[in-house]
């Protein structure tokens, strides 16, 4: 009889695939187009064309659960947009460890008079009208501080 060694097998546990602060910075994209879109489209609406259920898709955009890349081109299809959109405004080396900081625009349509702040002011089609309305907002914004 041959001495057989024994050999110790290690067994490795799958890494967890937890959703961070990417998953976040994608599900804010989401929400911002999904409530920018005119008619809005509810989560439900959403859910339907992409074949899961309206609680993914809050899911998706609370950042905890993250978006396959196959469902964010379904994703960008239903929203009129290209997949690139969800990548904008990345800074170089994020990643899902470090902080994401949501850009202005997505911030503003995420905020609950975002919407309608951001339809109105495109609409109107006086420069100096649009003017006064900014340095009106900068001069609230300060007042916040």
């Amino acid at each position: 009889m041959r001495n057989r060694k024994s050999i110790k097998k290690t067994i490795r546990k799958p890494a967890t695939r937890v959703a961070g602060t990417l998953d976040q910075h994608f599900g804010d994209k989401l929400r911002a187009r999904r409530v920018m879109m005119v008619p809005k489209l509810s989560q439900s609406e959403l859910g339907k064309a992409l074949g899961v259920s309206f609680q993914q898709i809050q899911k998706y955009e609370k950042g905890a659960n993250r978006m396959s890349a196959a469902m964010m081109v379904q994703m960008a299809a239903v929203l009129k947009i290209e997949v690139q959109y969800f990548f904008d405004d990345l800074p170089n080396g994020a990643s899902n460890h470090r902080k994401i900081d949501t850009p202005a625009f997505t911030g503003l349509a995420l905020k609950s008079h975002g919407p309608r702040l951001i339809d109105a002011f495109v609409k109107i089609k006086n420069e100096k009208f649009r003017k006064a309305i900014a340095d009106l907002a900068q001069t609230f914004a300060k007042e916040e501080v």
